[in-house]
């Protein structure tokens, strides 16, 4: 995550550490449990004295759900099915990616629709 977020230039980030030394594993890691992250979002908003309004998360497992109840956006991406069914019963964004292909999957009146491929 630390990698991606600094190639798009985000301000922050969170996930799980990997320990490294002289360019190798130590084998100690600081797992962000799915449990930690709506708290651990929590903190960076306050952290960058920022706000929900706007606010968008990305999950893809269940694990990822208390997390993505508190953004105004939530968008299951290539979600495991327990993430898949929750998105469709709240009318989530769901976003299938499929080898160089991407479905959108946009909540319309109980059903979804095909958006941007």
């Amino acid at each position: 995550v630390g990698m991606l977020a600094k190639y798009y230039e985000f301000d922050d980030w969170a996930g799980s550490v990997y320990e490294s030394q002289n360019g190798l594993y130590t084998g100690k890691v600081d797992l962000l449990l799915s449990e930690r992250k709506p708290q651990k979002l929590e903190e960076m908003v306050k952290k960058h004295n920022a706000g929900w309004q706007g606010s968008i998360g990305v999950g893809d497992s269940e694990g990822d759900i208390a997390m993505l109840e508190k953004v105004e956006q939530p968008i299951a991406f290539n979600p495991t099915r327990k993430l898949f069914d929750h998105a469709q019963q709240h009318n989530w964004k769901i976003v299938l990616e499929r080898k160089n292909v991407v479905y959108q999957l946009e909540p319309d009146n109980g059903t979804y629709n095909l958006k941007n491929t």
